[in-house]
């Protein structure tokens, strides 16, 4: 599927000149997770009450509506203060090295794109709600994992990818570096 150019305010906010097709899928891999956070948590919270379940795959996929007032987990329960803050200085930060990173390798672009999806998912959801609506219920076995939504797996699949290309990279460098020295 072809990424059409976005609106010239996008490339002006990230930093880029004109229109450029990396950018743009960047872009939109962040606002196709942002928007499907917004979907999924509108039909579970419109249409199901707190605790009720759908199970999707018996013992292994439910949707269960939950709300969250603190971070994975559930830590730090009611600390909205802090993670507007933290969010804030996170977003800065993704914006910042986001057009400079993805210069480098589009993955870093495209991993950063996915967290500031799943940042900004969860942030409005903590401004305008104080809580965030949770509903991806996974079992493993007899294991029940925490409560989820689309932002938190954006977030952990943005971060799982970035920690692999800094390995792959740090690698890299040290096999150059040893071979330099051979």
């Amino acid at each position: 599927m072809a990424v059409t150019c976005l609106p010239p305010s996008f490339h002006v906010f990230f930093h880029c000149k004109g229109a450029n097709k990396q950018n743009d899928f960047i872009l939109f891999a962040g606002t196709n997770y942002y928007w499907h956070r917004q979907i999924t948590k509108i039909a579970v919270d419109r249409n199901m009450e707190i605790a009720e379940t759908i199970p999707i795959i018996e013992n292994v996929l439910h949707i269960t509506s939950h709300r969250n007032m603190g971070a994975a987990f559930g830590i730090l329960q009611g600390q909205m203060w802090l993670f507007y803050i933290v969010t804030v200085i996170v977003t800065v930060g993704i914006i910042y090295y986001m057009p400079k990173l993805a210069k480098q390798n589009k993955w870093y672009g495209i991993s950063l794109g996915v967290l500031l999806g799943g940042t900004i998912g969860n942030f409005i959801d903590r401004l305008f709600r104080n809580e965030v609506v949770d509903f991806v219920d996974v079992y493993i076995g007899s294991y029940s994992f925490p409560i989820f939504n689309v932002a938190d797996a954006a977030l952990t699949i943005g971060v799982i990818v970035l920690l692999v290309l800094m390995f792959v990279e740090d690698r890299k460098e040290k096999k150059e570096k040893n071979h330099e020295s051979a």
